[in-house]
């Protein structure tokens, strides 16, 4: 019944907001990839701002994003910011010399190395704002930020990055069922949202071979079963020492605006492995567009 109903409210939201645009997405990606190359981020380190405060949690939405930004968040020498719309706001702003005005990312294709510092300079500037003085980390969890880690890598050569990763479907599961923006067409459909993934895998997999800075693969799954060892290996490649805060973040009052808002009122449990297998009819058309057999899942 559930999914019935899902099939009903993404059918209607594709005849207001229009199919899928996979090869759209393509296009995007192969772009990212031929500007951001190893020449160009190789720059990062004479250019970028050296603060070591920005930790960006990237991934697919619905992820383990916002949980991992609330365990680092609840340090007392971290802060939580959510999901910042700077990076790309600033992105969308830099001066456009080709007549590529808000085309991304082929308005780099002729890089200044003036805009660097002062981009680096407004982002701090917004992600700090409500941050306390002893803040040592800044966490933005905005998840699509994946897209323009290139551009975050020339800002900040020593920013720390953190992929969360799931099980494809139970994050399809989840996406299907949620209820996103308009603009977000992939994820009305089962084989959109496995476009979407197999999309991000690679571009992921580009930035691991090309950025300046290592990136930690973090599984959602090993998380919820292990929760302390999972959470102390993240505050470790921050560069934050072991408090039992962190486990206890669902204890918090700040407010939290993504659709987890639900779950990260509680603590870490495994309820959501497997979600998926409630809905395997629906599973197909989302393994053949990741590239797996339908038959062996």
């Amino acid at each position: 019944a559930a999914l019935a109903a899902w099939d009903a409210a993404n059918a209607a939201r594709r005849r207001e907001a229009g199919e899928p645009d996979v090869a759209a997405l393509e296009r995007r990606v192969e772009a990212t990839m031929a500007v951001f190359n190893r020449a160009l981020l190789a720059r990062a380190a004479e250019l970028g701002d050296p603060d070591e405060r920005p930790v960006f949690v990237v991934g697919m939405p619905r992820s383990g994003t916002t949980l991992l930004e609330q365990i680092i968040g609840a340090h007392p020498l971290a802060y939580g910011a959510g999901e910042l719309p700077d990076v790309a706001l600033i992105a969308r702003s830099l001066p456009a010399r080709r007549g590529n005005a808000g085309q991304w990312p082929h308005i780099l294709e002729d890089f200044a190395p003036e805009w660097v510092a002062p981009s680096a300079r407004r982002y701090l500037a917004a992600a700090s704002r409500q941050a306390p003085p002893v803040t040592r980390r800044i966490v933005d969890k905005y998840p699509m930020n994946y897209y323009l880690l290139g551009f975050i890598g020339l800002m900040f050569p020593n920013a720390h990055i953190i992929w969360c990763r799931r099980d494809p479907r139970d994050i399809a599961v989840s996406i299907y069922g949620e209820n996103f923006a308009l603009p977000e067409r992939l994820a009305t459909s089962m084989a959109g949202i496995g476009h979407l993934v197999r999309l991000q895998e690679r571009l992921m997999q580009h930035w691991q071979a090309v950025l300046p800075q290592p990136i930690l693969e973090f599984r959602y799954e090993s998380l919820a079963r292990e929760p302390e060892a999972q959470a102390r290996r993240a505050l470790e490649f921050c560069g934050l020492d072991w408090d039992p805060a962190c486990l206890d973040f669902h204890q918090g009052e700040r407010s939290v605006q993504t659709p987890s808002r639900w779950q990260v009122r509680q603590p870490v449990h495994t309820r959501s492995i497997g979600r998926w297998r409630h809905y395997a009819a629906a599973m197909p058309p989302l393994l053949q567009a990741l590239g797996y057999d339908p038959d062996a899942a």
